[in-house]
């Protein structure tokens, strides 16, 4: 057989859209180990089987085999906080979290929660397989967060066929003012999370450094600095980012730590190398004009 480049293989692993799971069972000495993955899969109908993989050099993987149950937690697209969090080694995931001292620790409000009995496991390549009998199950509403070409994103449902109007008498053509803000949001989108991921900094937490900077301090005001208006700055972000000392919390007030301050600079840097990327082939007064429109149409009375 060929040699595969690793990189290259699992970055053609990462063109299929998943779902979002964490796996949380309680080892032999009854603490709660819980695992984000995206290997996660629906085996049989009847009986009720699924699966998931974990690899042999998890720090978790002693307690998995020792569990005879496991849980399978869907993330809603609100719980990236939630992956980010169990995907994260040497911290307790758990912390704040009351998931009872018996039983395996269920987490609450994901999209899908399945409790199962672990029926049977494989040792296959670097992962072991874990298949479970599904023994309760349960659905809330909202979408679910996906994870494809190592970036969260969402799905959106397209419109089945047979509308009652003439689908292409309405489509937007390539020079509509929609179909460009699109093309450039997106495009733009992508050269900022390049410049996040550089940092290390998730979007989430360059929102709050960028609100909390800009005097926006009060926690249910920070959650409305988001161009997702899905968006909520939850218990659990913030204990992670105070975990992580990039802010603190005074008198229910949120605050930049030095460290924090740190980062909203190396922000503001990135920031402005993307914009003048962006911008470098204008003149004064094309960008005037540009300024002009965007300020416009976000001054409208319209709720976008």
């Amino acid at each position: 057989m060929p040699e595969f480049d690793q990189k290259s293989f699992r970055s053609a692993l990462g063109r299929f859209a998943t779902g979002v799971a964490i796996i949380t069972a309680r080892g032999v000495d009854g603490r709660p180990v819980g695992v984000t993955a995206n290997s996660f899969n629906s085996v049989s109908l009847d009986p009720p089987l699924v699966l998931w993989s974990l690899a042999r050099t998890s720090s978790s993987l002693k307690a998995y085999e020792g569990a005879e149950e496991f849980a399978v937690h869907i993330l809603g697209i609100n719980q990236e906080h939630l992956s980010n969090r169990f995907a994260t080694k040497g911290i307790d995931k758990f912390e704040g979290m009351d998931v009872g001292h018996a039983g395996v620790p269920l987490l609450d409000s994901c999209a899908a929660r399945f409790r199962c009995r672990k029926v049977q496991r494989h040792d296959v390549g670097d992962h072991v397989l874990y298949i479970g009998e599904v023994i309760d199950f349960e659905t809330c509403d909202g979408a679910p967060l996906l994870y494809v070409q190592g970036r969260y994103g969402e799905a959106r449902r397209r419109e089945a066929a047979g509308l009652s109007y003439d689908l292409e008498a309405a489509r937007l053509g390539k020079d509509a003012i929609l179909n460009l803000f699109s093309h450039a949001y997106v495009r733009i989108l992508a050269r900022v999370r390049a410049e996040l991921d550089l940092l290390g900094l998730q979007q989430s937490a360059s929102i709050i450094l960028a609100a909390v900077a800009e005097g926006i301090t009060e926690i249910d005001a920070v959650q409305q600095f988001s161009f997702d208006r899905d968006y909520h700055f939850s218990a659990e972000e913030q204990e992670m980012l105070i975990g992580q000392g990039l802010i603190g919390i005074e008198k229910g007030n949120v605050r930049l730590s030095p460290k924090g301050e740190r980062a909203y600079r190396d922000l503001l840097a990135a920031m402005k190398r993307v914009e003048e990327d962006l911008v470098g082939g204008f003149t004064d007064g094309e960008l005037s004009d540009v300024r002009h429109f965007l300020a416009s149409v976000g001054n409208s009375d319209g709720d976008l």
